[in-house]
């Protein structure tokens, strides 16, 4: 990606949350909807537009929705979506990852300047490749279909069509996923330290 080039922000959204008890995007942590905190990271960086993919709207939402291809198609097919959508870098953030910030998106954005020949520059945690936090340019739209087309959910597994590269991200021991109610306590006790 070149400097000045636009960079869309996608906020991955959808997921039953059956351990949760309630879409994900809408849990309120620190006073905040948990895809609010992701979307003020995403425009702290410049991403433009940001777009929600997947998910549920609420009523008299001002935020742009990208509908999955077919409901339930995953995060691979949500990146998909998003793709055929936009034509654009995208930098792309689960939502429930509200802690991420700018410390974590800067350096991937500084990297994928950095190597504008592959398809995709992705953040490294202490738990290895992180798949759904990083930039997806448009290169990698037309075999990331026909990886999604052919069966493939997994988008780990759907890395081996692409070119790529990830950035270890100082600090940053896995995005602090928030898939349990005692994962919600922690990442709200995080929010809460973070803006003392």
């Amino acid at each position: 990606m070149a400097t000045g080039e636009p960079l869309a922000g996608v906020i991955l959204c959808g997921g039953s949350s059956s351990r949760m008890g309630a879409d994900k995007e809408h849990i309120v942590v620190s006073g905040l909807a948990m895809v609010e905190w992701v979307t003020r990271s995403l425009a702290s960086v410049g991403a433009d537009p940001i777009v929600l993919v997947g998910g549920t709207s609420l009523r008299g939402e001002a935020r742009r929705r990208v509908a999955d291809r077919v409901r339930g198609s995953g995060p691979l097919g949500g990146i998909v979506a998003a793709l055929d959508e936009l034509n654009s870098p995208l930098l792309v953030v689960p939502c429930d990852i509200p802690a991420v910030s700018s410390l974590h998106l800067l350096p991937i954005i500084s990297a994928s300047r950095a190597v504008p020949n592959v398809d995709a520059v992705l953040a490294h945690s202490a738990h290895g490749v992180e798949p759904l936090l990083g930039i997806y340019r448009p290169s990698a739209r037309v075999s990331l279909a026909a990886t999604y087309n052919a069966g493939t959910r997994s988008p780990m597994r759907a890395l081996a069509a692409l070119r790529w590269v990830s950035v270890s991200l100082p600090g940053f021991s896995a995005p602090s996923n928030v898939n349990t109610p005692e994962q919600l306590a922690d990442v709200t006790r995080h929010l809460a330290d973070s803006q003392a």
